[in-house]
């Protein structure tokens, strides 16, 4: 149940004066749908203010390249007021300018500094400890995605660590 008063701490069985009570966290399926909810709004504003601001991001400069690719109008200049859809730019994460520049970075790299010599991937484990540790009494991992991607994180982190600096795999 969710009491505005208690608090809770991490591995503790009961509330204290000392420990943070979020009832944001304890809400299990609601959190799930309030973090969809906020990255769909999110995502959305982005969206309209590209959508409203193509002069600022200069879309009209792509607007050649869109009819060479698309092969209309080849040589001939777009009418005033012609609809050439909306251009997202590389800052819009997931968009095709943001996944080609990546792309482009990634060639950079291996063009300066030879081919990669490993190819790494990493999953995460619901039952990590450092995960398990942090639940609170009667919450499941599938009810705290952050404490996953926090964990998450810091093991990638490590493991960049371990290959990059310590020398683990050579």
């Amino acid at each position: 149940m969710l009491f505005a008063q208690e608090k809770f701490r991490p591995n503790d069985q009961g509330p204290t004066p000392d420990s943070h009570f979020s009832s944001l966290l304890q809400a299990r399926w609601l959190f799930h749908q309030y973090v969809v909810d906020a990255w769909a709004v999110i995502d959305q504003a982005q969206l309209i203010w590209f959508c409203m601001n193509q002069s600022t991001i200069c879309a009209e400069l792509y607007c050649g390249v869109v009819d060479a690719l698309q092969g209309d109008n080849l040589g001939q200049q777009p009418q005033l007021g012609q609809d050439i859809g909306t251009i997202l730019p590389s800052s819009y994460y997931g968009g095709t300018h943001q996944m080609q520049e990546c792309y482009q970075d990634s060639m950079a790299i291996a063009r300066h500094l030879g081919p990669p010599q490993l190819f790494i991937t990493m999953t995460a484990n619901p039952n990590w400890l450092e995960i398990k540790q942090e639940l609170l009494p009667g919450q499941q991992v599938t009810d705290r995605p952050d404490l996953a991607v926090h964990v998450f994180e810091l093991k990638r982190r490590a493991l960049l660590q371990d290959v990059t600096k310590n020398g683990v795999l050579g």
